[in-house]
């Protein structure tokens, strides 16, 4: 009886070690590609493709703020705002980080810290694994 229940505990051991290929979850950065030294607020879109969803939006900058509503599981809008230059703006939680490639932000407006409207022209935010 007691090889019986070692032969048990082995094979749930085994089991369990082996269950590692499953999803990841994490996070993956959100950066900000551009020259531009005055930039205050991006309003932006991020959707995913199934099976990814967006679990949570988070700053990813220092004195950064970031306000949202979530459309759907696999879309949230939202504006970051603050003293933003390139480099990660916004860190996005996601289930499993080797889905990054079904992530896609797109930009719909910009502002300069005066709240000048810019034309998105030279300003580039692309998702990335977090470094």
């Amino acid at each position: 009886m007691k090889r019986v229940r070692m032969v048990g505990a082995m094979l749930v051991a085994g089991s369990l070690l082996s269950c590692s290929d499953g999803p990841t979850a994490g996070e993956l950065d959100i950066v900000l590609e551009t020259s531009r030294t005055d930039l205050g607020a991006i309003q932006f879109t991020v959707r995913s493709a199934e099976p990814a969803t967006i679990e949570s939006l988070t700053a990813g900058c220092s004195g950064c703020a970031v306000f949202q509503g979530r459309v759907a599981a696999a879309e949230v809008r939202g504006i970051v705002t603050g003293d933003l230059s390139a480099g990660t703006v916004l860190r996005m939680m996601v289930p499993d980080v080797a889905l990054a490639a079904a992530y896609a932000i797109t930009i719909q407006e910009a502002a300069t810290r005066t709240f000048d409207a810019l034309p998105s022209t030279g300003i580039t935010l692309r998702i990335s694994p977090a470094q």
